[in-house]
């Protein structure tokens, strides 16, 4: 879904971003050759993108009621869930699926967790594919977190067993800062790297997301 403001937008026009329209995305025309400035400018759409989920848990985790901030742990690991797909649907240059799970929404959750250097210090295939079932599968689909799961802000580390072994403890605060790091990376692998599938990946996504 994307947001839309009809009096303002014409018909083949809708917003991708907050102050970007998907026919900026079109006119800026971006390839893997094209000059660093318009990279820059083809970032500064994702990155405006991304402020959806991340103003959302900025204003929770900084609210003025002490309750918001101490009962904002489901509404916050839900919008960061959404955004590790969001990554990892940009990395991989991963289509969105035609209908319900595709197939690669459990693969491709699991890997980020492992294979990112903010996450796989704290994540093991076991680990990741139980925060994918209990967490990110039971806030989003059920509104609860399943088995013995715990979402905390005061446990040492990003991540730790739960007393029964059976899931995990999560800290909500590390897991959003380690995503904070991991967009950082993202963005300085897209302008200073020279990962021509990474960047492809990149504008094949954003193709599809302004119909291109």
């Amino acid at each position: 879904m994307h947001d839309t403001c009809p009096a303002i937008l014409s018909r083949h026009e809708f917003e991708i971003a907050t102050g970007v329209k998907n026919t900026d995305w079109q006119k800026l025309r971006l390839t893997l050759t094209s000059s660093k400035e318009d990279w820059e400018a083809g970032v500064t759409m994702f990155e405006k993108r991304v402020r959806r989920f991340l103003e959302p848990v900025r204003v929770l985790m900084m609210a003025s009621e002490i309750e918001v901030r101490i009962y904002a742990g489901f509404a916050i690991m839900a919008l960061d869930c959404l955004l590790v797909e969001t990554l990892q649907s940009f990395r991989i240059g991963r289509s969105n699926p035609l209908k319900g799970n595709d197939g690669y929404s459990t693969q491709a959750f699991v890997d980020f967790l492992t294979q990112r250097d903010s996450f796989k210090r704290d994540f093991d295939s076991a680990s990741a594919l139980a925060f994918y079932r209990h967490f990110r599968c039971g806030i989003l689909h059920q509104g609860e977190v399943k088995s013995s799961g715990l979402i905390r802000i005061d446990i040492p580390r990003l991540v730790m067993p739960s007393v029964d072994g059976q899931s995990l403890v999560v800290n909500r605060r590390m897991f959003h800062e380690a995503l904070l790091q991991e967009i950082d990376i993202y963005k300085k692998e897209l302008l200073e790297g020279d990962d021509v599938t990474l960047k492809r990946n990149f504008i094949k996504k954003m193709n599809e997301i302004s119909r291109v």
